[in-house]
C-alpha cells in the first residue's frame, strides 16, 4: 500500500461487517429522526408540529407569499368565431356580472346627465345636445368601461391558451366586442325609437341607427389595445389591499385604469370621425343645421371606415400581444402581480 493511502486508512474507522447499514432516516449521531417532509432541508431551523427541527423550513422576514397559477391543463378554444360569440355571451351573464354592471351604470349615468344637468353645466359632459344626438351619446358612453379595455385580465385562462394563435385570439377579441356590441345595440335602437316618436324626424333617427349600430365596433377595436399594454386581474377590494406590492402598482396603476376609459374610447370615437369631423366643422362654419342630409353623409363615410378599422385594429392586437407575450405570460399566470 501507498505511504499516503496507508495514513489515510489509519484515520478511518473500522467497520464492523456483522453492523446493519444505517437507513436513510438515520442521523450522523445514531438518533432515528422521522422522515423529512417533502420541501424540507436537514439544515433549516424551524420546528414542525412534533418539535423535530427537520419538518419544516425557516423563513427570514416576511413569510413568501403564495402566488396562484392558471392550471396545466388549457381551456377548450372555440373553433369559429360563432362558437367564441357562444361562449363568451354564456359567460357575460354568470357571477358576478361585472360587465352587465358596467353597461347598466354608465347607461343610467348618462341618462341623468343628459336630461338633468343644469344647463350651464352641459357643456362640460356634451358637445351637442340635440335630441336626435341621444342614442348616439349613449351608445358611445355605453362602451366606454373596463370591458373595452380589459379584456385579457379577465379571461386569463383563455387567454394564455390562445397567445401563441393570433388567428385564435383575433377571434376571442371579436367575439368580446360582437357581445358588447349585441348588449349596446338593441338598448339605443330602442332609445331612438322614442326619439324619432318624440321628434318626428324618421330620416335622421335612420341615419343615427346606421352609425350606432357600427361605428362603435371601431372605438372597441382601438381600446383592445390599451388591455394588452397594460392588463390587471379583477380582484375584490379586500384580496388586492393584502397584495405585497408597491401602493403605485396596487392602488395608482389601477385606479388610472378604471378612469381611463371614460377617455381613450372616446377619443377612439372622434379619431373615427375623423373625415366627417370636417364635414361638421364646415357646416358650423356656414351655419347650416345638422340634419338628415349632413348625417347621410356621414354615416356614409362611417360605416365602411369603421369596419375596416375593427378588422384592422383587433388583427393588429395580435401583433402587440405577440410582441409583448413573455410579459403577459408572466402577469396573467400571477394574480397577485395585480
Amino acid at each position: 500500500m501507498p505511504p499516503l493511502e496507508r495514513r489515510r486508512s489509519a484515520y478511518q474507522p473500522k467497520s464492523d461487517s456483522n453492523a446493519e447499514p444505517p437507513s436513510d432516516n438515520r442521523a450522523p449521531d445514531g438518533e432515528q429522526h422521522p422522515p423529512l417532509s417533502p420541501g424540507s432541508s436537514q439544515n433549516s431551523g424551524g420546528r414542525g408540529p412534533s418539535g423535530d427541527s427537520r419538518t419544516r423550513p425557516e423563513y427570514c422576514g416576511r413569510r413568501p407569499e403564495i402566488r396562484r397559477t392558471t392550471p396545466a391543463v388549457a381551456p377548450a378554444l372555440p373553433e369559429d368565431l360563432a362558437g367564441a360569440y357562444r361562449i363568451e355571451f354564456e359567460r357575460t351573464f354568470r357571477y358576478p356580472y361585472s360587465v352587465i354592471a358596467c353597461l347598466v351604470g354608465n347607461a343610467l349615468l348618462t341618462t341623468a346627465l343628459w336630461f338633468w344637468t343644469p344647463k350651464a353645466l352641459l357643456p362640460l359632459f356634451f358637445n351637442v345636445h340635440e335630441l336626435f344626438f341621444f342614442p348616439i351619446v349613449l351608445a358611445s358612453w355605453m362602451v366606454s368601461d373596463v370591458p373595452a379595455t380589459n379584456e385579457f385580465g379577465p379571461d386569463a385562462r383563455r387567454i394564455l391558451a390562445a397567445l401563441d394563435d393570433p388567428t385564435m385570439l383575433t377571434r376571442l377579441l371579436r367575439a368580446k366586442h360582437l357581445v358588447l356590441w349585441t348588449l349596446v345595440a338593441p338598448t339605443v335602437i330602442c332609445v331612438a325609437i322614442v326619439v324619432g316618436l318624440e321628434s318626428d324626424r324618421w330620416l335622421t333617427m335612420f341615419f343615427v341607427l346606421a352609425w350606432v349600430v357600427t361605428v362603435p365596433l371601431s372605438s372597441l377595436g382601438l381600446a383592445s389595445w390599451v388591455g394588452i399594454i397594460w392588463p390587471y386581474h379583477p380582484l375584490p377590494f379586500r384580496q388586492r389591499a393584502h397584495l405585497a406590492l408597491p401602493w403605485t402598482r396596487k392602488w395608482f396603476r389601477w385606479i388610472v385604469l378604471l378612469v381611463l376609459p371614460y377617455g381613450i374610447v372616446p377619443l377612439f370615437g372622434y379619431l373615427t370621425l375623423g373625415p366627417t369631423l370636417g364635414l361638421w366643422h364646415y357646416a358650423f362654419s356656414r351655419s347650416f343645421r345638422i340634419g338628415g342630409h349632413l348625417l347621410a353623409l356621414t354615416v356614409l363615410v362611417e360605416i365602411p371606415l369603421s369596419v375596416w378599422l375593427w378588422t384592422w385594429s383587433t388583427r393588429y392586437a395580435t401583433v402587440i400581444a405577440r410582441r409583448r407575450s413573455v410579459r403577459l405570460r408572466q402577469f396573467l399566470q400571477d394574480p397577485s402581480l395585480g
